[in-house]
């Protein structure tokens, strides 16, 4: 039997190891539809802030810039995104979705949302689920990462 505790007080590792379960779970059940999750997500933030800046979606999503250009190039491809230059700031992209591209994220949603909630049936309560999402969220939007303390680092 393998013996396990050095994962025992790791924050990171453990929040890694169920990030790489859920992601697979996900992966596995987007398949299907030929769109990824963070493309999905990509589509969600750009459905409900019409206009966003490719540049605001990068960092909120932690990509790189290249990365998110190559991402959007792809959902272009595909007819779920426009992409307009605002006359103003000749430097920046702003995002929306084609109408396709609001019935492929609204439909897409939903199967997500009906996905998570089969993955963590029996596993999580709704509110151990509340909970623990409010502290992923806590632990990534962080200003400064001395405003957690990991207490053991491997």
């Amino acid at each position: 039997m393998l013996d396990t505790r050095a994962l025992d007080q790791s924050l990171h590792l453990n929040l890694r190891l169920a990030a790489v379960v859920c992601s697979r779970r996900m992966e596995a059940a987007l398949r299907d539809r030929g769109l990824s999750a963070v493309e999905l997500v990509t589509l969600a933030l750009i459905q409900a802030n019409p206009g966003i800046r490719q540049g605001v979606l990068a960092s909120t999503l932690q990509l790189k810039p290249a990365y998110m250009t190559k991402l959007v190039q792809s959902l272009q491809d595909l007819r779920l995104v426009k992409r307009t230059v605002p006359a103003n700031d000749r430097r920046s992209v702003e995002l929306r979705l084609s109408s396709e591209g609001e019935a492929v994220t609204t439909a897409e949603r939903e199967r997500v949302e009906a996905f998570e909630t089969r993955m963590h049936a029996g596993l999580l309560s709704p509110a151990e689920q509340r909970q623990l999402l409010k502290l992923l969220k806590k632990v990534w939007q962080a200003d400064d990462p001395d405003d957690f303390e990991i207490l053991r680092v491997i």
